[in-house]
């Protein structure tokens, strides 16, 4: 059973293409938890990249709209071994904010 159309229209749809292509990868988490919550000091993501993990960061719930970290991404980092509940409440911003996220846990 999927979810109807008007009810995916809801949520602001996020095209793949605003994540460069990417998924989310742990090491960039780690590389943008142990530079201090900056992006640009990424030093081993090229520009693409870069891009990607910033809008991973606001699709996930980490940042907000501004890309200040949010509380969800001050506790991710002090709790290194996020709790499943922690990968829950991130997973549950990407399919409540990215279309394509929730077509697919819809199918």
């Amino acid at each position: 059973m999927s979810l109807p159309w008007p009810v995916i229209k809801r949520f602001p749809p996020r095209a793949w293409v605003k994540h460069q292509g990417f998924g989310l990868r742990t090491e960039w988490l780690q590389s943008y938890f142990y530079n201090g919550f900056d992006v640009d000091k990424c030093g081993m993501l090229g520009p693409n990249q870069k891009q990607s993990l910033s809008v991973w960061l606001k699709t996930s719930g980490l940042n907000d709209l501004r890309g200040h970290p949010t509380l969800l991404c001050r506790l991710r980092k002090e709790n290194d071994k996020m709790s499943d509940v922690g990968w829950e409440i991130m997973w549950f911003h990407v399919v409540t904010s990215f279309a394509t996220a929730w077509w697919l846990v819809s199918v």
